[in-house]
């Protein structure tokens, strides 16, 4: 099996253009898990939208979750909290978007795991946290422990952050059920048992991590169209299957033209910060 992790598309087919191109040229493509923020930012939501949806009449199957931009693109959620260029960016979002645009961001859920639907396997997708997953970061030790606890699969795969990186949790010594916590404070070694190890790191360009089931991950696939991690290339991962049923997670960063982007922004009218961020990958 191969399935092309992506999330935080933010409207910019051009950068979402090239993934799927990326994923599909190792072969054939056996889904799409996509983790929110489809829309909000850039300029094309409507053509993002129907992207992922023309792969799924291809024969690809997708798997979506609700991010928090594609909720208050259908007004399900306020964007009284939304940063300035945020909220100028949803507003336009909002009137640009299509009927059908809407009703397929409106119909998306706020969670899938393995255990309802199969194909998923070990894992939970999100887009925020298991425990908020529209609006909360994985940004901690804290909440990427809280999290493993509140799932009932193995893994967890989120977005948001806009970040390509991932929790590691070693648990050689305990078998029993994780306990929850309060992920809103800070981690507390007190409260887990003395042999949990966890541990966050960057994925990197062409880096694959094998999914051991001794350990267990919360992995962020980074952002195809808005990257906040230093680098502006498209990120996204690929999940793969040996003949042998070993999974693993390739990173992958893909060049697409920021330049016509970033000009389409401009006519949009949306905002320079938006549009200079795109180049800094900031």
């Amino acid at each position: 099996m191969r399935c092309a992790i992506i999330s935080d598309i933010h409207g910019n087919f051009d950068a979402l253009e090239r993934v799927i191109v990326d994923a599909m040229s190792f072969g054939s493509l056996d889904a799409i898990w996509c983790l929110g923020d489809i829309v909000g930012y850039g300029p094309n939501p409507n053509e993002c939208v129907r992207e992922i949806r023309d792969c799924e009449l291809g024969g690809i199957p997708v798997h979506a979750v609700a991010g928090n931009h594609d909720r208050a693109a259908t007004g399900k959620l306020s964007i009284a909290e939304f940063n300035p260029d945020a909220a100028t960016a949803a507003r336009w979002t909002i009137n640009a978007i299509t009927a059908e645009t809407r009703a397929y961001l409106d119909g998306l859920p706020e969670r899938l795991d393995g255990a309802t639907i199969p194909t998923l396997g070990d894992f939970t997708l999100v887009h925020g946290t298991p425990h908020d997953p529209i609006w909360d970061y994985m940004d901690s030790h804290a909440v990427a422990f809280a999290s493993l606890a509140e799932i009932d699969t193995p893994h967890c795969l989120v977005g948001h952050t806009h970040r390509a990186e991932y929790y590691s949790l070693h648990d050689p010594g305990h078998s029993g059920p994780l306990q929850p916590s309060d992920h809103r404070h800070e981690y507390d070694h007190g409260h887990e048992p003395a042999s949990l190890l966890i541990t966050l790191a960057a994925f990197t360009h062409g880096i694959s991590i094998a999914v051991d089931p001794g350990v267990r991950l919360v992995a962020n696939p980074g952002s195809v169209g808005q990257p906040r991690d230093g680098l502006s290339t498209a990120s996204y991962l690929l999940l793969e299957t040996t003949d042998g049923g070993q999974n693993s997670l390739r990173s992958r960063r893909v060049q697409y033209n920021i330049d016509d982007v970033q000009r389409k922004m401009r006519e949009a009218g949306l905002p320079p910060r938006l549009i200079a961020r795109l180049r800094h990958g900031r």
